[in-house]
């Protein structure tokens, strides 16, 4: 879950951490107090490795988060289908925000010309659009700037991904 949760634009860090501190931690006690245990009854020899999984599960899981593993396989396997999405909102205009469909491994809705400045102006040949997850509601997605950087505003959060890709997230941060 905390590797799906890390694969957005920007991470659902609050529930990682509640998934940590209340999934992570009590399953590394049970398996530290079992690995105690054995090694204390003798059990351990030809078992090590099938101790030890759990904590390499784990330190796996975080060198995948620091280097940013699962969002970059994810984005990197559907920036083809994203990148037809956009062309899609570039051709045929603004996309209604309750029609929902997959573009790769996201859940993409609605879309439209992106904003470059604070003055409402559309930036010619942008797209920008919302992703949806299963697990929870968020107000996060993608941007397509050719040629320019978006700027910032009250309401929204830009992250450049790669090339002219943008990662958004609107006002409530969620």
């Amino acid at each position: 879950m905390i590797m799906y949760w890390a694969s957005v634009p920007f991470w659902y860090g609050v529930e990682m951490l509640l998934a940590v501190v209340l999934v992570g931690l009590p399953l590394m006690v049970y398996w530290a107090l079992r690995f105690a245990l054995a090694a204390d009854r003798g059990g351990v020899t030809g078992r090590a490795g099938r101790c030890l999984a759990p904590w390499l599960i784990t330190w796996a899981t975080v060198v995948a988060l620091a280097y940013n593993a699962p969002f970059a396989l994810r984005f990197s396997l559907s920036a083809p289908a994203l990148g037809a999405y956009a062309e899609r909102i570039m051709e045929r205009g603004p996309i209604h925000y309750e029609s929902c469909e997959w573009a790769g491994l996201y859940r993409v809705c609605g879309g439209g010309a992106e904003h470059g400045s604070l003055d409402g102006v559309p930036v010619p040949g942008s797209a920008g659009f919302t992703t949806t997850e299963w697990a929870i509601y968020s107000n996060t997605g993608f941007a397509w700037h050719p040629g320019a950087v978006p700027q910032e505003t009250a309401d929204d959060i830009y992250v450049r991904i790669v090339g002219d890709w943008y990662g958004s997230r609107g006002w409530d941060g969620w």
